[in-house]
C-alpha cells in the first residue's frame, strides 16, 4: 500500500504533497493524533492488535469529522461497521493499484474541498469583509488560495460581497 501510495504521488499531477506514516498499532497512531488537522485521510485495516480498526475510526471521528478514512483489508465482513463510520471507501485487499488510485483521487478531491470550504468559512466569519477596513476602495484586492474557496466565499456572502462589487464597477 504504501508503495502504491508513492507512485500515486509521483504520478499525479498536483500542487500538494504526501507525508506517508506508518503505524504497526491503533494505540500508536492515536498517540500520534494529536490535534484534528494532523491526518487529512486514512488507511486503516480493520483487524489490528489491540482495537479493532472500526473501534478506532469511531475514536477518531471523536476527535474530527473532517478525517477521509478508507478501509484497505482482507475481510470483507466488516463493510457495513465500516461505512457506519461514513468511510469513503472498503477496500479488499489484495489492491490493484487502479483500485487504490480511485480512491485517494476521491480522498484528495474532498480533502481540497474541505480546506476550500474552511478558507470561505472563514471569510464569512470576518463579516464578509467588513472586518477590512479598505474593502469598499476599488483598489482593494483580496486573495484566495484557489478559484473553489472564492467562489464559496461570494457564494456565502452573495448579499454583501455582490452589492460591493456592483458598486465599484
Amino acid at each position: 500500500l504504501a508503495d502504491y501510495l508513492k507512485t500515486y504521488d509521483i504520478d499525479s499531477e498536483k500542487d500538494y504533497s504526501f507525508q506517508i506514516d506508518k503505524f504497526t498499532s491503533a494505540k500508536e497512531l492515536l498517540s500520534a493524533y494529536t490535534k484534528p488537522e494532523t491526518y487529512h485521510i486514512l488507511f486503516l485495516d480493520v483487524e489490528m492488535p489491540e482495537i479493532n480498526g472500526v473501534d478506532m475510526a469511531r475514536q477518531i471521528r471523536k476527535i474530527t469529522q473532517d478525517v477521509i478514512i478508507c478501509f484497505v483489508t482482507s475481510f470483507d465482513k466488516y463493510a457495513i461497521q465500516a461505512y457506519g463510520v461514513e468511510a469513503l471507501a472498503y477496500v479488499v485487499k489484495p489492491v490493484a493499484y487502479a483500485e487504490l488510485k480511485r480512491v485517494l483521487s476521491r480522498a484528495v478531491v474532498l480533502v481540497q474541498y474541505t480546506f476550500d470550504y474552511k478558507e470561505a468559512e472563514e471569510f464569512e466569519e470576518s463579516s464578509c469583509f467588513e472586518k477590512y477596513p479598505n474593502s469598499r476602495r476599488k483598489d482593494y484586492t483580496v486573495y484566495w488560495k484557489t478559484k473553489k474557496s472564492m467562489r464559496f466565499t461570494l457564494y456565502r456572502c452573495r448579499d454583501n460581497v455582490l452589492w460591493n462589487i456592483k458598486e465599484d464597477l
